[in-house]
């Protein structure tokens, strides 16, 4: 949890899985797409292709404004970039 706090990409998207599982922590799916959107803005594309997939999807968390309002264009260039890695 430190490392992702300090801003440490991968320990971010791990974060989220556990959030997003419940694997060591108590699971809250709130905190997992604020975790993975903020790995996926900081370029891992692990975490680009999730988010994407949720946005295209249409499973967003309330309060996270940008996920409301992007296109479904751009949660396919999140996927597509996400599957490179």
């Amino acid at each position: 949890m430190k490392a992702a706090k300090g801003g440490y990409v991968r320990a971010m998207y791990n974060i989220s899985l556990c959030f997003s599982f419940g694997e060591g922590l108590t699971r809250n799916h709130q905190l997992a797409r604020k975790r993975m959107k903020r790995a996926a803005d900081c370029g891992r594309s692990k975490a680009q292709f999730e988010h994407g997939l949720a946005l295209f999807s249409g499973t967003f968390v309330e309060g996270i404004k940008e996920e409301v309002v992007l296109s479904p264009a751009h949660a396919l260039s999140l996927i597509a970039v996400g599957e490179d890695d």
